[in-house]
Parts: structure tokens; C-alpha cells; sequence
């Protein structure tokens, strides 16, 4: 007898607890897209190609930008070749994916799409929510590669803008690839 109002006390404190705190949906669910950058073995670098110009002076912006801009990136690639210059050993492929993680992420959150690359206007990704992990052991199944892990930088992003994703998606390739 008395196990009937447990469960309906119960119940109700549910239903209260459930429709004031209850689950946070986004509308974008579902809506979003997962970049990856990654090294495969017969296939791209792109992880290695763009830490190789995060390194090397000058393969990332062009010496003749003297913009405010320019020279803000500039700033961040000094910061980023020190950090790797400062060990004391060769660093691991996932110290690299951090370093280019926090470029990625530096190049976002300042808008300096344009900068790298003119033809990245129109990018609206700064209104987007973009997360950044580094994947120590990342592995790309190819049925031609030996699975071998590998480190790699993954960009999730919420943004439902199809224009914004598809010139985010070119900015990236510009960045490893220079095409």
C-alpha cells in the first residue's frame, strides 16, 4: 500500500525535474560536419604538411603582407615554432597535431581566413561552435594501407551555413596543400 505513493511521488518529482532541467537539443543536431585532419600512408600528409609550413618561415604567409593581420599570424607562427624549438627532443606526431590544432584554432577564433588564403571570404565560422581535439592514434581504414595509427587533429563544427562549411573545407586543404 504504501509503495503506490512512493512511486507516484517519484514520478512526479520526475516529470518536475525532467521538463525544468531536461536534455539541452541543439537545432543544429545532427546538421553539423567533423573535419579530420590526418596523415594516411599512400595517401595525403596533411597533418605533417601543415606543421612542416607552421614551422618554416614564411611557407604560410607571404612576406610582402604587411597588414595588421598578417603580422598578427606572424606573431602566432613565432609562438608556435618556439614551442616546438623548446624541446629537447623530436616531438611525437600527437605534439605535433597540438601545435597545429592551436593554429587551426588561432586562425578561427581571429578571422584570419583571408589572410592565409584571399579567396576565404565569405567563411562565418567565428558565429559557429567549433570544438578541437587532438587523436593521438587516429586510423584511417583504406583497404590499400596498412592500418597503422597515426595522430590527428579533429574540428567538429555545428554550423549549418552549406557555403561556410564547403570554403572551411577548401581553407583547410589550402592550408595542408596549397591548392
Amino acid at each position: 500500500m504504501i509503495l503506490v505513493p512512493i512511486i507516484l511521488l517519484i514520478g512526479v518529482l520526475a516529470a518536475i525535474i525532467g521538463g525544468t532541467i531536461g536534455p539541452r537539443y541543439s537545432s543544429a543536431y545532427g546538421k553539423g560536419q567533423v573535419f579530420v585532419v590526418y596523415n594516411a600512408n599512400n595517401s595525403t600528409a596533411a597533418l605533417s604538411n601543415t606543421y612542416d609550413k607552421i614551422i618554416e618561415p614564411g611557407a604560410m604567409i607571404n612576406d610582402d603582407n604587411k597588414s595588421d593581420d598578417a603580422q598578427k599570424l606572424r606573431n602566432k607562427l613565432a609562438e608556435l615554432r618556439k614551442e616546438a624549438a623548446d624541446s629537447k627532443k623530436p616531438l611525437t606526431d600527437a605534439e605535433k597535431a597540438n601545435i597545429v590544432s592551436e593554429f587551426y584554432k588561432y586562425v578561427i577564433d581571429e578571422n584570419l581566413y583571408t589572410t592565409i588564403n584571399g579567396s576565404a571570404t565569405g567563411i562565418k565560422l567565428k558565429s559557429s561552435r567549433l570544438d578541437f581535439e587532438v587523436i593521438p592514434n587516429y586510423i584511417f581504414l583504406n583497404p590499400s594501407n596498412d592500418p597503422t595509427p597515426s595522430a590527428a587533429v579533429q574540428i567538429t563544427s555545428n554550423s549549418t551555413d552549406q557555403h561556410s562549411r564547403s570554403q572551411f573545407k577548401k581553407l583547410l586543404r589550402f592550408i595542408a596543400n596549397g591548392q
